[in-house]
């Protein structure tokens, strides 16, 4: 077909061209490189079969009446025919046809640079103000023609809501379609109208070696409407392509107002314009999928607008208002909330106090499992078990205030609060777990297990489980193979002997064992047996109930009894750290250890104890506890505290009046039960293991080969965030997606987890 076409440009044009097809959505489009040396490549368009000449002359008297305004530049020239005019018609393959050519502009395609900031936002916004100013002398019969992109006839989404099977994006859509038919179309019909580009899309955006923008391309959707919409429609495709989303949104809207000021109503108007295009575009995207599925192009801006949609659909218009009308109203473009609190952040904190997810959760209150940002937008938190009975938590919070506002000492005071809680938290453990060491931390709590360990057995070393984690102070760090094996550290001290972690999935002897817990204990005898070689003794061993930074690894059935049953017999203690899977998180039971059918010599806990208040503890027998108190005092300044106390008493309430450890366990099955059909239709998913809400799913390239995958799981926890779902990424290769929320999570939470993460697997399968 091209050499066809070549021998009618020549006939038009005069010259001989080379042609390369480039993309189009209706349209051919064509890259011709004349013959003559030294002559620029030029665009020849080829308009679909059908189109009216009176379009394409639309679009010539337009580029023409641009190129002799102060925006001449930006857009191409329209390059006569041999006869003068600006198009001709002709007939390819028996069709009539039409064909014109424009100038070639410099530089490089929004779509293909990728990126966006708020200087770039600015200069598209300012531009595109500037081509409305050049345009306000244009006229031409077709700008009032009925066209499905003018913003001001975006109702016909409606009729095609159920087109999406995802309830989530059928919910998105049709909410948007309302509000748009209710309260948007008036306004628009109401505020400034002008002669538009209407179609300011990142395959329409030419940006220099600078990152400006130096070129507009493509008049096709030109129409008089609505003056706002042109910034609105610019503005949904800078967003896809920047770090931080509602920062850009502000500076390309203070760029349009800079060229050509807007009103208040416009600016008003600005964002849920700006979210009734990108749902037009989801829809018209969707219909195109159905109709022409063989057509990608069709398909080009889908997955970024909707991840800008499930980020942003519910947005606290009010919040984001005012910051846009103080955006176009300030001297300078005030500067992003996170990017501002960031600068601040970094001048405090070190480097490695690290923030979550690729866009800072900017959050401002949490309630049951969720949290809310500052413009109101909430997130299903699928992460934090700190806030174990949920965050906020009235009963919690109103505990905490009260003995505030009462009275807060620590344990050299005699207290009914601190009293109250030990005879609590002891009643839910077993015998003999009755005697308490209360601290701040975990960490502390860890240290507070150490010292109990070889005060009991007056021996100095430990053996820990490989990948495990017991806080950042120096002696947890001691006992963290996930910490101390970090290259600026010095490994572990000659006191700690590491074991290897049993995960019969992926762990040391898959391969050779596959399914067997017997290498993993014979492991162990020869580190017990070494130390003895030493002539040294053993203090204790020490391991997570469910190791979590390990990979959510659920032990082997009997692991920890016949591990226990050895460091015993060796003369050592057993230290369970129950930090992240203790209160009822597992649902089948109460503590972290009793799946494994064992008592540990010592419990510590955490996190989770208070709600986020700081409490954590140590609980061990009378005869350990006395072999310690045989020492130096133990004194610790928050150990104690009233306030905390009563945070861990009202912990201890709401578990059992609410009975959240039978919700887990009720939750538990139905997330087990999805994650697993999740696998069966995902390889990528090599396993899924865990219980109650304490669950890991591990991302591999290779099932044969149980490769790790971190790159997808991190993919994948990235655009769960994106659609206002939290959860991590953990494991020795951080491959594994690690899913613990508060435990109030519902069966309703449950279901929304397991809907979204199919349809990102659907959507982002390698």
């Amino acid at each position: 077909m091209t050499d066809g076409l070549a021998g009618l440009l020549r006939e038009r044009y005069g010259d001989a061209f080379r042609l390369q097809r480039l993309d189009g959505e209706l349209d051919e489009n064509f890259l011709a490189e004349p013959a003559r040396p030294g002559a620029p490549k030029t665009i020849f368009k080829l308009m679909r079969p059908g189109c009216a000449p009176e379009f394409v002359a639309l679009q010539i008297e337009a580029l023409n009446h641009l190129r002799r305004s102060p925006v001449g530049q930006l857009v191409p020239q329209v390059l006569p025919t041999l006869e003068g005019g600006g198009f001709f018609e002709t007939k390819v393959n028996g069709t009539p046809r039409i064909g014109w050519m424009i100038s070639r502009l410099p530089g490089v395609l929004l779509s293909a640079r990728g990126r966006m900031h708020a200087r770039l936002a600015q200069g598209i916004g300012e531009s595109f103000g500037r081509l409305d100013r050049a345009l306000e002398g244009f006229d031409h019969p077709l700008l009032s023609r009925p066209l499905k992109w003018d913003l001001r006839a975006a109702g016909w989404i409606q009729a095609h809501v159920g087109l999406f099977e995802d309830p989530q994006r059928r919910s998105i859509v049709g909410r948007i379609a309302e509000a748009f038919g209710s309260t948007l179309a008036p306004r628009l019909d109401a505020l400034p109208q002008a002669v538009l580009h209407n179609d300011g899309n990142d395959a329409n955006l030419f940006l220099d070696e600078d990152d400006r923008l130096c070129g507009i391309i493509d008049f096709g959707d030109m129409v008089r409407s609505a003056r706002i919409a042109e910034v609105a429609i610019a503005s949904a495709y800078v967003l896809m392509y920047a770090e931080d989303p509602l920062h850009c949104a502000a500076a390309a809207l203070r760029g349009y107002h800079l060229a050509h000021p807007l009103t208040e109503a416009e600016i008003e108007a600005f964002w849920p314009s700006l979210l009734t295009r990108l749902a037009v575009s989801v829809t018209n995207a969707e219909l195109s999928r159905r109709e022409h599925p063989e057509n990608p192009y069709l398909q080009v801006s889908m997955r970024p607008a909707w991840s800008l949609l499930f980020r942003f659909h519910d947005v606290d218009a009010d919040a984001l208002s005012a910051r846009l009308q103080e955006a176009c109203q300030a001297r300078t473009m005030p500067a992003s909330p996170v990017a501002s609190r960031l600068t601040r952040r970094s001048r405090h904190f070190a480097s490695n106090q690290r923030l979550s997810y690729h866009e800072p959760l900017l959050a401002v209150r949490g309630e049951r499992h969720f949290l809310f940002d500052r413009f109101g937008r909430r997130y299903l938190d699928a992460y934090n078990n700190v806030p174990h009975v949920g965050h906020a938590h009235p009963h919690v919070a109103e505990a905490v205030s009260r003995q505030l506002g009462q009275l807060n000492t620590n344990s050299r005071y005699l207290t009914d609060e601190m009293l109250d809680y030990a005879e609590a938290l002891s009643a839910r453990l077993p015998d003999p777990l009755s005697q308490v060491f209360l601290v701040n931390s975990a960490s502390e709590a860890n240290e507070v297990a150490l010292r109990l360990a070889r005060a009991a057995t007056g021996a100095k070393d430990m053996v820990v489980l490989e990948h495990g984690y017991h806080g950042c102070t120096t002696g947890a760090l001691d006992i963290s193979p996930y910490k101390y094996a970090h290259p600026t550290l010095h490994g572990a001290p000659d006191w700690v002997h590491e074991v290897p972690q049993p995960d019969l999935y992926r762990g040391r002897f898959w391969r050779s064992h596959p399914g067997d817990t017997a290498p993993y204990l014979s492991a162990l005898d020869q580190i017990l047996e070494s130390i003895a070689a030493l002539g040294r003794g053993v203090a204790g061993f020490i391991c997570e109930c469910l190791p979590s930074v390990g990979g959510q690894i659920v032990l082997p059935p009997g692991y920890l009894r016949s591990a226990y049953a050895r460091v015993r017999g060796a003369g050592g203690v057993c230290i369970a750290d129950d930090v992240q899977t203790g209160l009822g998180r597992l649902g089948g039971s109460f503590w972290g250890f009793e799946p494994q059918e064992v008592v540990p010599d010592i419990v510590v806990l955490g996190k989770p104890l208070g709600n986020g208040y700081p409490l954590a503890a140590a609980v061990t027998t009378p005869a350990i506890a006395e072999a310690f108190a045989e020492g130096p005092e133990f004194f610790s300044t928050f150990g104690g505290s009233s306030a905390s106390c009563a945070a861990g008493r009202a912990v201890l309430e709401v578990l059992k009046r609410e009975d959240l450890p039978a919700r887990a366990k009720s939750v538990g099955q139905q997330l087990s039960d999805g994650f697993r059909a999740l696998a069966g239709a995902h390889p990528s998913i090599g396993e899924v293991r865990g219980m109650g809400l304490f669950w890991g799913l591990e991302m591999v390239s290779s099932r044969a080969e149980r490769t790790p995958d971190a790159a997808r799981a991190a993919s994948l926890k990235r655009a769960l965030y994106e659609r206002h779902i939290l959860i991590g990424t953990d494991g020795p290769d951080d491959n594994v997606l690690k899913i613990r929320p508060p435990m109030t999570f519902d069966h309703e939470a449950a279901a929304h987890l397991l809907s979204v993460l199919s349809d990102v697997l659907d959507t982002s399968a390698p």
